[in-house]
């Protein structure tokens, strides 16, 4: 293994470093600067292949690439402080902390926007509960409507559940059971 000069990572021995470790395609990255100029030389693997597929925006990709040259910039001026710190020399060293600060870089961003987890499982269970009381609110409508309705209203359900797929076997009374102040809870259809 080789040592490290850490005072004199230049911006180019950076940029193959982060070519190293991010797994770059060559061909996806020559694609790539052509399509926008020095995208294959700072956006990582991922973007690379959603701007090849144009599933990404030109300028989105414009934005990520100045995102990802700022922090270029940024470590290319700490990195040498930071390896001094944690006393690394090595090519091995090297390519295992900048993988680990540019998958941080990556994933900061996703994880600060992102719900926390027990708040996401709240709101949809709050959703699934609103869910519910409408479903449970119309059957209880229904219910209160003429028999004749009620006819009508199975077979406009037996004509849209065939159509969505296989149909399961139920009566239009049966769903009604279930209405509010039914005494029955929605298990079947909620």
């Amino acid at each position: 293994m080789r040592r490290h000069d850490l005072t004199t990572l230049s911006s180019d021995r950076l940029l193959a470093l982060l070519y190293e470790v991010r797994k770059l395609d060559p061909e996806l990255v020559e694609i790539a600067n052509k399509l926008v100029p020095e995208a294959g030389a700072y956006l990582p693997a991922h973007h690379i292949e959603l701007l090849v597929r144009d599933e990404m925006s030109e300028s989105d990709v414009r934005r990520e690439v100045q995102r990802q040259k700022r922090f270029a910039a940024r470590l290319e001026d700490l990195l040498s402080s930071l390896l001094r710190y944690l006393k690394l020399a090595t090519d091995l060293d090297l390519e295992s902390v900048i993988d680990r600060i540019d998958a941080c870089f990556h994933d900061f961003p996703i994880i600060t926007s992102a719900p926390r987890r027990d708040r996401a499982l709240r709101n949809a269970i709050s959703e699934i509960k609103k869910a519910q009381k409408t479903l449970l609110d119309a059957a209880a409508a229904i219910s209160a409507l003429d028999v004749s309705v009620t006819v009508d209203m199975e077979d406009f359900l037996d004509s849209y559940v065939q159509g969505s797929g296989p149909s399961p076997s139920y009566q239009f009374d049966d769903f009604l059971l279930h209405a509010p102040g039914s005494g029955v809870s929605c298990t079947r259809f909620c």
